[in-house]
């Protein structure tokens, strides 16, 4: 039942993209080289749906340079209020980046030392048996 809300809400909310979309389209950048909500949103979503640590922190560093890119892209076109806005909301992302690169830094730290512990058990059972076989 919470799996079915969920995807009704989901719907409901991507439904109402184009609507806001075509509100900020009347002082939106070409789309060339900007960084769409549509986008953002497709980022986020695949983001949240990667299950290896290693696809997330690509994921990561690949919004995070596409965002810097928009960003100079606005003050490019002179608009720099709103690009002082999207850098501030850049910025929060990031340091929710920087946490969840800790996390998965100490997650592979931890699944090291385990294949490091499991290497030694295997090697001090191998000598077990050879002394034992001898």
């Amino acid at each position: 039942m919470k799996l079915k809300a969920f995807v009704i809400i989901l719907l409901v909310v991507l439904s109402a993209v184009p609507v806001v979309l075509a509100e900020e389209n009347q002082t939106a950048v070409p789309k060339g080289k900007a960084y769409g909500l549509i986008e953002s949103i497709a980022d986020r979503i695949a983001l949240w749906f990667a299950w290896k640590d290693e696809q997330k922190l690509t994921m990561m560093n690949r919004i995070q340079e596409k965002r810097e890119a928009h960003y100079q892209f606005l003050l490019q076109n002179n608009k720099t209020e709103q690009a002082n806005r999207f850098q501030e909301r850049t910025l929060a992302l990031i340091q929710n980046f920087e946490q969840q690169r800790a996390k998965i830094q100490e997650r592979l730290q931890t699944r090291l030392q385990n294949i490091t512990g499991m290497q030694e058990r295997v090697q001090e059972r191998k000598q077990i048996r050879n002394k034992s076989a001898i």
